[in-house]
């Protein structure tokens, strides 16, 4: 199972912009350059720990609102079955900037600094938005290397396929 460490995040103040970070705030007076202020802080802290892990596993069935992959695990949702209809293997994966960016947040808010954390959070949100493409393009370069189509990623959560099943994500990549 790859895991990878250190990922590369080419994180900016218009990575912030794109994600919708920058125009949230844009209105308060000064509010930009603390954005800027923070996401400095945050990458000189080193306070983002991209990391990512998944695996590769084979589809026995799909059902009609289920994905029944080889080794017994259900997935249940009908986003899969019916985007995935045609696929024989599925990449289970699980991103995460680790918990350091998080805990500083909690400590703003937990110092009566709301607009602190929330924009901490908010750089945390889009930090996680990033690696998570750079994931997916990780995982379409090495389906392409063996002939393999790919389709969007998916997350439980999204409509058609419950949160509640993130717990057999987390069973599939612990």
């Amino acid at each position: 199972m790859p895991v990878i460490r250190d990922v590369p995040l080419s994180l900016d103040a218009s990575l912030l912009t794109r994600a919708g970070v920058g125009n949230r705030f844009k209105r308060r007076p000064g509010a930009a350059a603390l954005l800027d202020e923070l996401l400095a802080a945050a990458l000189r802290e080193r306070l983002i720990e991209p990391a990512l892990v998944y695996e590769m596993y084979p589809i026995a069935e799909i059902g009609r609102h289920r994905l029944c992959l080889e080794g017994g695990m259900v997935l249940s949702g009908p986003l899969l079955a019916s985007q995935l209809a045609s696929a024989r293997k599925l990449t289970a994966m699980v991103c995460t900037i680790g918990p350091r960016l998080e805990r500083r947040a909690a400590e703003y808010f937990a110092q009566g600094k709301p607009l602190l954390g929330l924009m901490l959070d908010e750089i945390g949100n889009a930090a996680l938005r990033y690696l998570t493409r750079e994931a997916a393009r990780l995982v379409s370069r090495e389906a392409s290397a063996r002939n393999w189509g790919t389709s969007r990623p998916f997350s439980p959560g999204m409509s058609g396929w419950p949160l509640s099943e993130q717990r057999h994500l987390f069973r599939l990549v612990p």
